[in-house]
C-alpha cells in the first residue's frame, strides 16, 4: 500500500504530538507561575500519568462500541475542552482533574491512530510506517516544546493553541475514506510472568518511568526556580530531547554488541554524573553557556534512551513482544505516576536539587540492580537476542505502538 494513504492519519498524529508537548511544558509552567506548590505540581503530573495508563485499558471498550472515527471525535472534543476548563478554573484541584481527563484522552488519540496505522501496513512497508510514526512523534514533541517561548504562558494562547490542535487533529480522520480498523484489543499483562521473563526490565523500567515523570514534570519548575526565561526552559526541554533522540540509536546498536546490562550500566553511572553536574553548572554560569545546554543534551541522551534498552533486553527472553512492551509499558507509566510525587517532596524540602536527586538515584538504582543481574543470569546467546530498534519517546507511546513495531512481525513470521 503505498505511503501517501497513510497521510491523514500522519497529520493527525502530527497535530495531537505537538499539542501534547506544548500541553505538557505549560502546565508545570502555568502552575509555578500561579503559585502552585510543588506538592500540587507533583499531584497533578501524576493525575496525567495515571489517566494515561487508565485510558490505555479503558479506551477500547469506546473504540468497540462506537467504531474508531466517532470516538477519535468525541475524545478530541472532551480533551480540547479540558484544556478550556484548565484556563478557566485555575487551581490544583480543577487542574488534577483536566489533566487525568486529558492523559485518557492523549493515550486514547494515540491508540486509535496506531491500531489504525496498523491494520494498514504490510510487511514490505511496516519498517517504514513506523520509522515515520516515530520520526513525526518526536519532532511533534519538540516543536510542541518550543512554541512555549512564542507567547507568555501567563496568558490564555497557548492553551486556546494546544486545544485547537487537538480539535483541528480530528479533521483529517474525519474526513477521510479510509475504513476504519478492526476494534482495538484489551491490554493484559501478567506481572510475576514479565518479572520472572526479566527482572532487570521490570525494575529498570519502573525506575526509568521515576526519572521521566521527574524530569517532564519540574525540569520547567526548576528553570522557573533559577531565574530561566520561558525561552531557556524551551531550550533546555528542547536539548535534551534531541540528545535521546541522537543517541538512541547508537546506544541501542551498542547493546547489540555487548550485554545489554552493561550498557544499562554505563547509562546508569553516566545518567547520575550528568544530574549532577547539571545542577552545578546551573548554579555557576545558569543557561546562558553553551556548557549547560551540552550537559543538558548529554543527561537527555541517557534519560530518553534508556526505556529502549529494557524493552530490547526483554524481548531477548520473551515469545511475545506485544504482550511483554506492553506490560513494561503499564510498569513505566507506575513509575510515571511516583517520580512527580518524590521530586515534590524534596523541591519542597531541599529546594531545585531535589529534581537531581531523585534522577540521579534513579539512575544509580538502575546500575546497581543491573549489575546485580550481571552476576545472576548469563546473558542470551547471540542467535537468540533480537537486533535494537528505535521505539521512540516512551511518553508518546501506548501498548499499540508495539502492534506494528516491526519487531512484532518478526514474532508472527
Amino acid at each position: 500500500m503505498p505511503l501517501n494513504t497513510f497521510f491523514p492519519i500522519f497529520v493527525s498524529a502530527g497535530l495531537v504530538i505537538f499539542a501534547h508537548g506544548l500541553y505538557g511544558i505549560l502546565v508545570p509552567v502555568r502552575a509555578q507561575i500561579e503559585g502552585f506548590s510543588p506538592t500540587a505540581i507533583g499531584v497533578i503530573a501524576t493525575g496525567f500519568a495515571f489517566g494515561f495508563t487508565a485510558g490505555c485499558f479503558y479506551i477500547p471498550r469506546l473504540v468497540s462500541k462506537v467504531g474508531h472515527i466517532r470516538a477519535f471525535g468525541a475524545i478530541s472534543s472532551v480533551l480540547s475542552c479540558s484544556i478550556i476548563l484548565s484556563i478557566m478554573f485555575i487551581s490544583p484541584v480543577a487542574w488534577f482533574i483536566t489533566r487525568v481527563i486529558a492523559g485518557a484522552c492523549i493515550a486514547g488519540t494515540f491508540m486509535i491512530m496506531e491500531s489504525w496505522l496498523n491494520e494498514r501496513t504490510t510487511n514490505s512497508n511496516r519498517g517504514s510506517v513506523f520509522s515515520i510514526y516515530m520520526i513525526i512523534s518526536q519532532t511533534g514533541l519538540l516543536v510542541g516544546q518550543f512554541v512555549l517561548a512564542l507567547d507568555d504562558p501567563k496568558e490564555a494562547i497557548l492553551f486556546l493553541v494546544a486545544a485547537m490542535a487537538f480539535s483541528f487533529a480530528v479533521l483529517p480522520t474525519a474526513v477521510t475514506g479510509v475504513q476504519s480498523p478492526a476494534p482495538l484489543s484489551k491490554v493484559s499483562i501478567n506481572i510475576r510472568e514479565l518479572y520472572d521473563n526479566s527482572q532487570v526490565a521490570v525494575v529498570g523500567s519502573f525506575l526509568a518511568g521515576i526519572i521521566a515523570g521527574a524530569w517532564v514534570s519540574f525540569a520547567p519548575v526548576f528553570g522557573q526556580q533559577v531565574g530561566f526565561s520561558t525561552t531557556e526552559i524551551a531550550s533546555m526541554m528542547g536539548a535534551a530531547m534531541v540528545g535521546g533522540i541522537c543517541f538512541q540509536y547508537p546506544i541501542g546498536r551498542l547493546s547489540d554488541r555487548v550485554d545489554r546490562r552493561m550498557v544499562m550500566i554505563g547509562c546508569g553511572i553516566a545518567g547520575a554524573i550528568f544530574g549532577s553536574m547539571l545542577y552545578g553548572v546551573s548554579q555557576s554560569s545558569g543557561a546562558d553557556s553553551w556548557m549547560f545546554y551540552a550537559v543538558v543534551f548529554l543527561l537527555g541522551s541517557v534519560l530518553f534512551t534508556i526505556y529502549s534498552l529494557f524493552v530490547a533486553h526483554a524481548h531477548d527472553y520473551s515469545s511475545d513482544f506485544v504482550a511483554t512492551s506492553s506490560g513494561l509499558l503499564v510498569i513505566y507509566g507506575v513509575g510515571t505516576m511516583v517520580g512527580p510525587l518524590a521530586t515534590a517532596y524534596l523541591l519542597e524540602t531541599v529546594g531545585p536539587s531535589g529534581l537531581f536527586a531523585v534522577t540521579s538515584i534513579s539512575h544509580i538504582g538502575i546500575a546497581i540492580f543491573a549489575t546485580y543481574r550481571l552476576f545472576r543470569r548469563a546473558q542470551p546467546d547471540d542467535l537468540e537476542t533480537t537486533d535494537f530498534q528505535t521505539i521512540g519517546l516512551a511518553r508518546t507511546n501506548t501498548p499499540h505502538t508495539y502492534g506494528f513495531d516491526p519487531r512484532s512481525e518478526e514474532e508472527s513470521s
